[in-house]
C-alpha cells in the first residue's frame, strides 16, 4: 500500500481551451495514461468537419476530458462536500468520493469505443455486412480471459441484451473489460491503492453508469443509498436497494440524457473550434441549478433529477443552440456529402490489398491502431496508387472537389410516410438531373434527437410566500418553453433528413 501512496498520490492539471484548468485526479490520469485512451488523440471529435470548418481538429481526447470535467462540476453541485479522492489510508474514500470517481470515470469513458470517423464508421458495410462486427465476436477475437469472463456471465444472467447493430457505445463498453480486467496493471494498482475496491468491482459501477442497465455493486449500493438519504422527505419509506437505483438513475441520465455532461462539453467545444456562436449557453446557471428532488410517482415516491425554475431558460437556450450547431454546423451540406463519400471509399480502400497497409479491425491492437490518419492515408493511397484517380471519393476526400448538392426531405418517424416521401423526391431528382445514369445520385441520412433518454429533469420552484416547494412535471405547461416549441411544431423534437447529392460518375 505505501508503494500505492506515494505513486498515485498527485493530481494532475490539464490546460483546456474551452474549461482552462481541468485537475485529473489518480484514477482517471491512470485510465487516461493507457494506449486505449490515448488512441482517442488521433479521432477528431467532429470527423471530416474540418473540410469545411479549419478550425474543427479537436479530438475525442480533449472532448472526453472536458466531459470529465464538466461531470466533476455537476456532482459536486449535487454534493458539495465532493472531493477527488487521493489515497483509501489513512481512512478510506467517503460516500461522495467513491461514487463521484464512477461518474467522473464513467463521463470520462463515454466516447472510448470512438474509431476512426466515429459515426461514419458505423454506417459503413462490408460484402453488404456491418463494418463493425456482432460483440461476442469481438470479444472472441479479443482473446481476453476477463473479457471473457465478464461477457459470459452479464449474457448468462439477461443483465444485457447485445443490439443487432454494433456501435461505438458496446466497444466502449467492451473497451472498459480491457482497461479493468488486469490488462493495464497501473490502472488497477491506482483503483485499489486510492479507492480500496478491487477493479472488477469499480468496472462494474462504471459500466452500469455508462450504460444504465447493468447491475451496480454492493459498494456503489451501499454509498450510493447513504448519499440520497438526505434528499427522502421523513415518514417516506424507500429501501437502501431503490435509494441507489434512483440515483444511478439520474446519474445516467446526467453521463447519457437531454441534459447531459457530454452535449455541455461539446456543444462549447464545438462552437470554440468551429468558429461559430452555435451551441453557446450559460453552462454556470444551469449547472447551479441541478439538484435531485423527490417525486411523488404514484406507487412510490422517486429520487429524481430535477432543475431550480430559474435555469430552465438556459435549458431552453442549451437546447436551441444545439437544433442550431446540428442543423447549421454539422448538417451542412458539404459534410454531409463528404461523410457519404467515405462510407463508400473505406471499403473500397481497404479492398485493394496491394496498396493498403490496413483492414477490418480484429484485436485490440488493430482497433488501438484504427485512427482518423491512418484510414485517411490508406483512402489517399488507394486513390493515388490503384488507378482511382477520378472516382467519386477521389474527387472529394484527396482533390476537394465536391459533388453538386440538390436537396433534402424531412423525416417524420413514420416509416411508411418517409419511405413514400423519399421515393417521391428520388424518382424526381433522377428524371430532373441524371436519367440516364440514376447511380449518380446518392443518398444519406442524417438524424439527431433534440430530447433523449431521460428526458427533460422535473422544474422545481419555492413559493415565497409560504417557502413550499411546487414540483413541476417536465412535460407540464409553464415547464420549459423547449416542450411548447415541440408541441408545436415549431422545434422538433427530432430532426431526421434524407439527402440528396449528384456525382460526376464513376
Amino acid at each position: 500500500m505505501a508503494r500505492g501512496l506515494q505513486q498515485f498520490g498527485a493530481i494532475r492539471t490539464f490546460r483546456d481551451p474551452v474549461h482552462l484548468d481541468i485537475q485529473v485526479g489518480p484514477v482517471a490520469a491512470a485510465v487516461i495514461d493507457t494506449p486505449l485512451f490515448q488512441r482517442l488523440r488521433y479521432i477528431r471529435q467532429t470527423g471530416l468537419l474540418h473540410f469545411v470548418f479549419p478550425g474543427a481538429v479537436h479530438t475525442r481526447f480533449s472532448h472526453c476530458v472536458g466531459t470529465m470535467h464538466m461531470a466533476r462540476r455537476v456532482f459536486t453541485q449535487l454534493f458539495q462536500e465532493y472531493r477527488i479522492p487521493v489515497a483509501a489510508a489513512p481512512a478510506a474514500p467517503s460516500a461522495a468520493q467513491y461514487v463521484g470517481t464512477v461518474f467522473e470515470v464513467a463521463a470520462l469513458l463515454h466516447d472510448l469505443g470512438h474509431c476512426a470517423f466515429s459515426h461514419s464508421l458505423e454506417n459503413v458495410r462490408m460484402s453488404d455486412q456491418p463494418f463493425l462486427r456482432p460483440m461476442a465476436t469481438i470479444v472472441s477475437d479479443w482473446a481476453d480471459e476477463g473479457l471473457s469472463a465478464w461477457w459470459s456471465k452479464v449474457i448468462a444472467e439477461g443483465q444485457y441484451a447485445p443490439p443487432d447493430i454494433t456501435e461505438h457505445e458496446q466497444i466502449g463498453l467492451l473497451m472498459m473489460g480491457l482497461l479493468f480486467e488486469g490488462r493495464y496493471e497501473r490502472v488497477c494498482d491506482a483503483i485499489r491503492s486510492v479507492l480500496g475496491v478491487e477493479p472488477r468491482v469499480f468496472a462494474d459501477d462504471v459500466r452500469a453508469m455508462v450504460i444504465g442497465q447493468l447491475r451496480p455493486s454492493a459498494r456503489f449500493r451501499r454509498d450510493a443509498s447513504q448519499l440520497v438519504g438526505r434528499y427522502v422527505p421523513r415518514g417516506t419509506r424507500l429501501s437502501a436497494e431503490l435509494r441507489a437505483e434512483d440515483l444511478l438513475s439520474a446519474l445516467h441520465t446526467l453521463i447519457s440524457g437531454t441534459l447531459d455532461v457530454d452535449r455541455m462539453d461539446y456543444l462549447l467545444r464545438d462552437s470554440l473550434h468551429t468558429g461559430t456562436v452555435y451551441g453557446l449557453y450559460d453552462a454556470d446557471v444551469l449547472i447551479n441549478a441541478i439538484t435531485l428532488h423527490a417525486v411523488d410517482g404514484g406507487e412510490r415516491t422517486r429520487v429524481e433529477l430535477a432543475l431550480q425554475k430559474r435555469a430552465t431558460g438556459a435549458l431552453d437556450d442549451m437546447l436551441w443552440g444545439r437544433y442550431q450547431l446540428f442543423s447549421q454546423v454539422l448538417n451542412h451540406k458539404a459534410n454531409v456529402m463528404l461523410n457519404a463519400l467515405l462510407a463508400q471509399a473505406i471499403p473500397e480502400a481497404i479492398d485493394e490489398a496491394s496498396v493498403t497497409y490496413f483492414g477490418v479491425p480484429r484485436t485490440i491492437d488493430d482497433f488501438v491502431l484504427f485512427t482518423d490518419d491512418r484510414v485517411m492515408s490508406a483512402v489517399t493511397r488507394a486513390s493515388l496508387q490503384s488507378g482511382r484517380k477520378g472516382t467519386v471519393y477521389d474527387d472529394a476526400l484527396v482533390s476537394r472537389v465536391l459533388p453538386k448538392y440538390l436537396s433534402a426531405v424531412s423525416l417524420t418517424g413514420k416509416p411508411r410516410a418517409d419511405t413514400t416521401q423519399v421515393a417521391a423526391e428520388r424518382t424526381r431528382l433522377i428524371d430532373q438531373h441524371c436519367a440516364r445514369d440514376p447511380s449518380r445520385l446518392r443518398e444519406w441520412k442524417t438524424r439527431s434527437d433534440l430530447v433523449k433518454g431521460g428526458g427533460l429533469p422535473h422544474v422545481v420552484r419555492k413559493d415565497k410566500g409560504d417557502n413550499r416547494i411546487e414540483v413541476i412535471a417536465p412535460g407540464s405547461a409553464g415547464a420549459y418553453q423547449v416542450v411548447e416549441w415541440t408541441k408545436s411544431g415549431k422545434l422538433p423534437a427530432s430532426v431526421g433528413l434524407h439527402h440528396f447529392f449528384l456525382t460526376r460518375g464513376r
